[in-house]
């Protein structure tokens, strides 16, 4: 697949970033009613016309099934996100790699399907209205599900379709990659006996955690508000509850342990049940914790551990598997593929 790809495949990218930032950015109005952003309805257009044209270009047909180049948009948009979500940038070759990654995806997701297909599968009706009335639910309110299909170019019925097919994917993928993977109890065993230093639960304890919410260039007035607090702490006798929320703190319970909270962890060492810390800073934030519960480090037996260790036994069988089967259905599978930059007609030459 080449770098390259049609402008108005770019101009699509553009239209999802900038809707997605709109969404982010937009706020109430003194009415207490969302307020779009300028030139948010004639983006919204654009957005709508970039996917209706985009469901019109053929970017692979798997035994005479189109993949659009929508389906290869939609996915690569989450694959995006992801390195933006690690604060990493998808570089050209990042992006031709992950480019072929997507087809090969999506080509072997849909001959997964129509195997399930062909084996007389059938997803859930009733899963597939639990499925929708979830999707529904998370998004606040039916207006606002309505826009998130609109955004995705989805009506509801194309949604079910999809969340079928999901489902078909999940059922024959199950009986062919995961069914046929197995981790006798000897190797588990071996496993944990050769292993056994690295499956520990570390140091760690159970704290009232209190947090003083500070205002960027306010760190005096944070750690006198901090100090404060803890003055009012030591007269209730170390009683969180007895304090009154204000708005400038927070309290929430929680675990620490060494490797997420150091300066936290390293204070809470040295408490016994029921002391309370004097104001420590960790990561640009002011705390006061009660400890009231130590961890102590412990030994995991296999017992506690044969999950993991099964899972992580399992996981390069699991590739291995899928890659096998992959090999399978492709054997006897017509295949026809697009080029990015020559997917600009509806249909492929024959």
């Amino acid at each position: 697949m080449k770098k390259r790809v049609a402008p108005w495949m770019a101009c699509f990218l553009a239209v999802v970033i900038a809707l997605a930032g709109a969404a982010c950015k937009k706020g109430p109005d003194k009415a207490g009613t969302a307020k779009a952003p300028p030139g948010h309805e004639k983006m919204m257009q654009q957005h709508t016309k970039e996917i209706e044209e985009s469901k019109k270009v053929i970017v692979a047909r798997v035994n005479g099934v189109n993949i659009t180049m929508n389906d290869f948009l939609n996915t690569m948009a989450q694959v995006t996100l992801q390195y933006s979500s690690r604060g990493q940038q998808m570089t050209p070759e990042a992006r031709q790699k992950a480019e072929k990654e997507v087809l090969d995806m999506l080509i072997f997701r849909e001959l997964a399907v129509q195997e399930a297909v062909n084996a007389g599968m059938k997803a859930s009706p009733e899963a597939v209205i639990q499925a929708v009335a979830a999707l529904r639910t998370n998004a606040g309110s039916d207006e606002a599900f309505k826009k998130s299909l609109a955004m995705s170019g989805d009506t509801e019925e194309s949604l079910r379709r999809s969340i079928e097919r999901n489902m078909l994917f999940d059922m024959i993928a199950a009986r062919e990659i995961f069914g046929k993977i197995k981790v006798d109890e000897k190797r588990l065993r071996e496993a944990y006996a050769k292993n056994k230093n690295k499956y520990n639960r570390p140091e760690a304890f159970d704290v009232s955690d209190l947090v003083i919410i500070m205002k960027q260039s306010d760190d005096a007035a944070a750690t006198k508000k901090a100090n404060e607090v803890l003055a009012l702490i030591k007269k209730n006798k170390n009683d969180f509850s007895k304090l009154t929320p204000d708005g400038t703190f927070i309290l929430r319970q929680g675990v620490i342990t060494r490797e997420v909270y150091p300066e936290l962890f390293k204070v809470a060492a040295k408490l016994k049940v029921g002391e309370v810390s004097d104001v420590i800073k960790e990561n640009d934030e002011l705390h006061i914790i009660k400890m009231t519960k130590r961890e102590p480090a412990k030994q995991l037996s296999f017992d506690e551990t044969r999950a993991l260790i099964e899972s992580e036994l399992k996981r390069p069988l699991i590739e291995r598997r899928k890659q096998e089967w992959e090999a399978e259905l492709r054997k006897s599978a017509k295949i026809e593929i697009v080029p990015l930059k020559d997917a600009k007609k509806p249909t492929l030459a024959h």
